[in-house]
């Protein structure tokens, strides 16, 4: 994976995640509904992106990480519980 700022402006960023799929930054932006949106302009050619437009873009995206991150903890000790 690697992540590449592509664009930057005092309320907007673009950020491309190559080596990934949509699943990943489908998953970030669902935590931050109207503020971080994922992009592919085309499924075959471009690398997923987060398009995010807030006060503080990468605030905003390193949030929306951290709940997934919370998310995926959440959901081990979840698993573990279960399958004992």
């Amino acid at each position: 994976m690697k992540v590449s700022l592509v664009e930057k402006e005092k309320d907007f960023a673009k950020f491309e995640i190559a080596g990934e799929s949509e699943t990943l930054t489908v998953l970030i932006a669902s935590k931050k509904p109207g503020e971080i949106a994922s992009v592919r302009e085309h499924p075959f050619m471009e690398e997923p992106k987060l398009v995010v437009k807030s006060k503080n873009p990468v605030k905003t995206v390193e949030e929306a990480v951290t709940e997934v991150l919370n998310d995926i903890k959440e959901f081990k000790k979840e698993f573990s519980r279960a399958v004992k």
